[in-house]
């Protein structure tokens, strides 16, 4: 794809355009757009689903490892665990918009399995360079002063992007960084849709700011009181999310690597609007591990939120007519806020709120926790 980054404005690593160019046919290069490329690449699409089925099957592993059956049960069990995964609703979300980020889920489960060892460093590095927010990742050794680990991930990211670039030579991939500014930045003209699933009052904010369809749905009264609204909660997540760093640096030695990468991963996704929905998908290895473990219960109601359909057209909507990219079939349907749109943005800054508050009061628990983190890390 010549001109990935200064022309097309790709945010993408250039690992992905190495496996793009993998599983994509050389005779598929010249297709006139991403409807015709999946048709000419039926690859893409298996690989996809592949990658989602094989992260799904490796968070059933790391479940199973924490609980004790043996037997039918313990088979029944990977089993359960592994469809539940498989139709959460952020997977096949991003399974139907064909996106990367199921591979980036299928490295940090395989992470997750290897440990805190060369070959776990190894899958987080293969996220990282697919989805380059996963850096934030790397807090979690820093703070725990697992200065190998980390510098291993290091190491392995820089290899992996010199590997890429031998194989899809790129002169312009310094702009990869201003690509991502503009894209948090740009005022969309269809920024209505960026409100369809979103995860994070930032993302309501952006398109209260800058979507037209919004602004000739709502009367002025309601508009200006639900920006004040919206704003406010915004702040609010940004505070939450320097908490939870500030908690996390004073009890790094008594938390779980787990229950650490896990708020990490919230304080990226509650700050933010430029992830998709699908990006709660990151969460699940972490979130099972620790719910397995019964380290934390977290209200079963927020997961439930978090991850399952709620597709109720709630307010501004209008029918849409378009290609569905992973069928390819003509589909109608209401393109517009739902009920999910409303209540997810909430449960994920609630669910912060519930880890941070239960991990500042873990004085009585320390020799417990310390002895979780003897045992994984």
């Amino acid at each position: 794809m010549p001109g990935r980054y200064q022309e097309w404005k790709s945010i993408y690593p250039i690992f992905t355009f190495f496996l793009a160019q993998w599983i994509t046919p050389d005779s598929c290069i010249n297709a006139a757009s991403p409807l015709a490329l999946r048709d000419c690449s039926a690859n893409s699409v298996w690989f996809l689903l592949a990658s989602y089925l094989s992260g799904a099957i490796a968070c059933a592993v790391l479940v199973i490892r924490q609980i004790n059956i043996a037997g039918l049960k313990r088979a029944a069990a990977f089993l359960l665990i592994t469809t539940m995964v498989f139709l959460s609703l952020p997977g096949l979300f991003a399974l139907e918009r064909g996106n990367y980020i199921l591979v980036a889920f299928l490295f940090l489960a395989l992470s997750e399995c290897c440990g805190r060892n060369w070959k776990g460093a190894l899958f987080l590095a293969l996220a990282i360079n697919i989805k380059q927010y996963l850096l934030l990742l790397w807090l979690v050794p820093l703070l725990r002063r697992r200065y190998g680990y980390l510098m291993t991930c290091v190491l392995f990211s820089f290899c992996i992007n010199l590997i890429a670039m031998i194989f899809v030579p790129e002169q312009h991939y310094f702009m990869l960084f201003g690509n991502m500014l503009g894209f948090s930045q740009e005022e969309y003209p269809s920024y209505f849709e960026k409100m369809w699933y979103a995860i994070s009052f930032s993302a309501w904010a952006g398109a209260l700011q800058f979507s037209a369809y919004i602004g000739h749905s709502l009367s002025p009264i309601v508009l200006k009181t639900g920006k004040f609204a919206v704003y406010s909660m915004r702040w609010i997540s940004v505070g939450l999310a320097l908490v939870s760093f500030f908690v996390q640096s004073r009890r790094a030695s008594e938390i779980s690597w787990e229950l650490s990468s896990l708020l990490t991963l919230l304080a990226l996704l509650v700050v933010t609007g430029s992830p998709g929905g699908y990006a709660l998908i990151l969460l699940l290895p972490y979130l099972l591990v620790i719910l397995a473990r019964q380290e934390l219960l977290p209200p079963l109601i927020l997961i439930f939120i978090l991850y399952c359909p709620l597709d109720i057209t709630l307010g501004p909507h209008y029918w849409e007519r378009r290609v569905d990219y992973l069928s390819g079939r003509n589909v109608s349907d209401y393109a517009g806020l739902t009920l999910g749109s409303y209540l997810r943005p909430g449960a994920l800054v609630l669910l912060m709120t519930y880890l941070i508050f239960e991990i500042s009061g873990w004085k009585s628990n320390k020799n417990k926790l310390g002895n979780i983190n003897v045992r994984l890390d």
